[in-house]
């Protein structure tokens, strides 16, 4: 709310998400993920998504500036379940189910239990600065990750409760949208070429980068310990020929 020579101007909130969603490498004893990547040199201060080569699969629309994080937030909570595990990319869906159009998206840190954060601070919710309070489906999508998105409209505002996508407690648009990894519902891993869909191009660019370590921009690092390794393989062939249910 903004007074301007006795005029008064009242700014709409922005629409937040507080979120937590788990990848497929993530701990069934400890419920953590791998925080090995945010160590590398090679980690992106700023949203890779906007970036090539993410940024021919991953399309920002009204997201208003590009995100950027610190090295603050990047090792202030080491070795905590508050610790960085990688980006994220959120999308807020209007128009029907089976016909939605996104409206509304942003880039997010995702921390080691789960919660996915702003990038700018690594712990407050993720705003959506242009998005006004409606209902949409909200689509979670990571690099090398199948996405999904939510089955029914959720209604956002500024104060949107959270959004517990480990547990099952909310419906998901698809078949077999997440997996089961003991007792949680977690993203697919196996998905190198950022597609949504595992098939035989995900394992050649494996075997390409099979060797590989300490390098972000190897796609094929399915359990995100910044090496490319048969563990990796090994997660793509459990995964071999499902496909991302978005729409």
């Amino acid at each position: 709310t903004v007074w301007l020579d006795n005029i008064y101007f009242y700014k709409e909130p922005a629409v937040s998400l507080t979120a937590k969603v788990y990848l497929e490498h993530v701990s069934i004893s400890s419920g953590l993920m791998s925080e090995s990547l945010p160590d590398l040199l090679s980690f992106p201060a700023s949203d890779p998504y906007s970036a090539t080569p993410l940024s021919t699969k991953f399309t920002h629309v009204m997201n208003g500036a590009t995100q950027t994080t610190t090295s603050t937030v990047l090792t202030t909570n080491d070795n905590t379940p508050d610790d960085i595990v990688d980006w994220v990319f959120v999308e807020l869906r209007s128009g029907t189910s089976g016909s939605s159009t996104v409206a509304y998206t942003q880039a997010a840190l995702l921390q080691r239990d789960g919660d996915i954060v702003n990038a700018a601070n690594g712990s407050t919710a993720v705003e959506f600065p242009n998005a006004p309070v409606a209902d949409y489906f909200v689509t979670i999508r990571h690099r090398n990750h199948l996405g999904f998105r939510t089955s029914n409209k959720i209604a956002m505002t500024s104060s949107t409760p959270a959004l517990n996508f480990t547990n099952g407690s909310i419906i998901l648009y698809g078949t077999a949208p997440t997996k089961t990894v003991g007792s949680v519902e977690a993203m697919n891993a196996g998905d190198a070429d950022s597609d949504g869909s595992l098939d035989s191009i995900d394992s050649g660019i494996w075997e390409t980068e099979n060797g590989s370590f300490n390098e972000y921009s190897d796609n094929s690092d399915y359990n995100l310990d910044a090496s490319v390794d048969a563990l990796d393989s090994a997660l793509w062939e459990l995964n071999n020929g499902k496909y991302q249910e978005i729409d």
